[in-house]
């Protein structure tokens, strides 16, 4: 198209090519997504009603609907990606989940992803990786604690938590990261004695529980303590 200024002098003018307004999903190609996914959030730990079909990669990107880059999630997962507050190397991730897990029983898969995204559930463990008793009673001593992990496919693997053993201040306010200090642990030691501080409970968690992380969900097993073994009469 052309043009001419008050001079007269010619333009050629470029206008950019403008795509239409975005299709629909077709239904065959959502049903592919929803059945997936078995019409719950794709995120192994949400797993909410109702879904809507997400894009991976944003359709102003790719400007195509394909199977691969489409995903179930629930409307609070959905605002929580569109905001990056979940990553798009997870997104995917959960992705390579589905796909495994539709797989034909003839068909090799890979191993899960060990993520902390894909963990389920978490157990406190002694060093043995017995589950120990809630409450735990301690005597005098350090006790070892430990944490194992079970992940979305059942597997079970050793897993390095953060901690929580909080102490209550003069204030009466908890002091969450007192005892254990904020970081991942193998394993943690606490000890007892007739002098000793005493403590409420402890607890691990997949994900920070001070509020600095928002996951879908966080994933905790927490124990209490008995301290009959200090209460009980000694003899003289």
């Amino acid at each position: 198209m052309h043009t001419r200024d008050p001079h007269g002098c010619c333009y050629l003018l470029y206008s950019a090519v403008v795509p239409e307004s975005r299709p629909a999903i077709p239904r065959p190609m959502e049903r592919k997504i929803l059945i997936e996914a078995g019409h719950r959030c794709a995120i192994p730990t949400c797993r909410a009603t109702p879904v809507e079909i997400a894009h991976i990669d944003p359709w102003a990107k790719v400007l195509e609907h394909r199977p691969e880059n489409l995903i179930a999630l629930c409307p609070t997962c959905h605002t929580r990606y569109d905001r990056h507050e979940i990553d798009r190397q997870s997104m995917l991730a959960y992705k390579r989940q589905l796909q495994q897990l539709q797989n034909d029983s003839g068909h090799p898969t890979q191993p899960l992803i060990k993520s902390p995204y894909m963990i389920s559930t978490l157990v406190i463990v002694d060093e043995h990786g017995i589950q120990v008793p809630n409450p735990f009673k301690l005597s005098e001593g350090s006790h070892n604690f430990e944490c194992m992990a079970t992940y979305v496919d059942g597997s079970s693997a050793s897993y390095d938590p953060y901690w929580t053993c909080p102490l209550l201040d003069r204030r009466g306010k908890f002091i969450l990261w007192a005892v254990l200090g904020r970081q991942r642990r193998s394993s943690v030691a606490i000890s007892a004695s007739m002098k000793h501080e005493r403590y409420t409970e402890l607890a691990c968690w997949v994900f920070p529980p001070d509020g600095s992380e928002r996951p879908p969900f966080n994933p905790c097993s927490a124990i209490g303590f008995d301290y009959s073994y200090f209460d009980s009469p000694t003899d003289e």
